[in-house]
């Protein structure tokens, strides 16, 4: 965060410049594809994927980006395994230089998965332990998010994007081929806090961090 702040305060002396030098100008074509080149190497979920960028007017943006999912190396190193796919639009209110933004982010995704996980009998004793199932996880966030945007070709048709934010997501949680009468129970969330507990447990409030690195070329 203190880096973004930083790089942000710089951009911000760059795009004003000394007195009587012409302010630097961010990209103002109509219609831009990206891609996020380091989103393969999340280490919850990879993603790969594309995005296009339209100009709505001179500091209105809309975007649209979908991306597949697949395993991260954090999943690799557990039972649990997962791939789906993922859609963001978002609404950027860009300054007049068209460097500086702020807007809005939402995104929907769905994702199938494998796991062990224990189950607990709602009728008797019994216990399930590491029983394998399926599931699936569908989840839909919105988030303001804040950034920049930077020509890095004199032509103004490569760009590079930086957006950092934050947000709250609903999850929705379904298990497949439990045992009738069985239940999920976290036995583990009291313990330790892992990040792949919260993907087991259906309900709202689950905040995310919506940062992205972007390559933006437009025509």
């Amino acid at each position: 965060m203190s880096f973004m702040v930083i790089f942000t305060v710089q951009a911000q002396h760059n795009d004003h410049g000394v007195k009587g030098r012409k302010h630097r100008q961010g990209p103002d074509r109509l219609i831009g594809v990206f891609i996020n080149p380091l989103s393969p190497l999340e280490p919850q979920q990879g993603a790969v994927g594309a995005g296009i960028n339209v100009m709505l007017a001179h500091r209105w943006d809309i975007s649209l980006e979908l991306n597949y999912l697949f395993e991260g190396f954090v999943q690799d190193m557990d039972d649990y395994s997962s791939h789906g796919y993922r859609g963001i639009f978002s609404v950027k209110r860009f300054s007049k230089s068209r460097i500086f933004f702020y807007g809005i982010d939402t995104r929907l995704k769905y994702f199938s998965f494998t796991d062990k996980q224990n189950f607990a009998s709602a009728a008797t004793p019994d216990t399930l332990f590491n029983f394998r199932y399926n599931g699936s996880n569908t989840l839909f966030g919105i988030a303001a998010i804040t950034g920049l945007r930077l020509p890095i070709s004199k032509n103004k048709k490569w760009a590079f994007e930086l957006q950092t934010g934050i947000g709250n997501k609903y999850r929705d949680v379904s298990r497949k081929n439990i045992p009738s009468g069985y239940y999920y129970f976290n036995s583990e969330k009291s313990i330790d806090l892992n990040v792949l507990e919260f993907q087991k447990t259906s309900g709202g409030f689950n905040f995310y961090f919506p940062s992205a690195i972007r390559i933006m070329y437009f025509f």
